[in-house]
């Protein structure tokens, strides 16, 4: 039963990686950088307050919104 509950306590956890952190803060980083704004006003677009709460599925779509957001705002710069 004790494995059982520190089993779901760390799961949201692990369903993510460093890696995946380490993509979002970055993307995020580019983007602000192109909207001449601060990386927090992205997160906060993206509703993300705490990294290690996000869900896999959660960093997948944040991941893929930011793509699109490049995209986007590399297209209009260029």
């Amino acid at each position: 039963m004790e494995n059982a509950k520190l089993q779901q306590r760390e799961e949201p956890q692990s369903t993510i990686t460093p890696e995946q952190i380490g993509e979002i803060k970055t993307k995020a980083l580019q983007f602000a950088q192109a909207r001449n704004q601060p990386p927090e006003k992205v997160y906060e677009a993206l509703k993300i307050t705490n990294f290690e709460e996000l869900t896999g599925r959660q960093v997948m779509a944040a991941i893929k919104k930011l793509d699109k957001w490049l995209k986007a705002a590399t297209e209009k710069q260029g």
